[in-house]
């Protein structure tokens, strides 16, 4: 990426990546299509970690482990605001389930 801050570069292509796969649920080419992006990473950092990782999770179909490696990475995923609404639009399509705690006061 040319033009963005070091801090930055990769946040442009995780988000690619969730965007991909909340797009692409319901015919299930997200997936593949994310290991392509993912194999154009010029490096990994942990964000890219996670979202193979994310991946791995709904390949087998684990909620459990998907809601874990989001606890991991929490710090990481709190860089960009759009994350944990995107994190969880893929739990309710891959998982049929949340990661949003429900809200007492509705």
């Amino acid at each position: 990426m040319k033009y963005a801050y070091a801090s930055e570069q990769d946040l442009y292509p995780v988000r690619l990546c969730f965007e991909v796969l909340i797009r692409n649920h319901k015919d299930g080419s997200g997936l593949k299509m994310v290991e392509t992006i993912l194999n154009e990473f010029p490096q990994d950092t942990p964000l890219s970690n996670l979202v193979k990782m994310v991946v791995d999770s709904i390949k087998i179909k684990d909620f459990l482990m998907f809601k874990t490696f989001l606890n991991t990475y929490k710090p990481e995923l709190m860089r960009d605001g759009q994350f944990p609404e995107y994190l969880d639009r893929i739990a309710k399509y891959y998982f049929n389930d949340t990661i949003k705690q429900a809200n007492p006061m509705q």
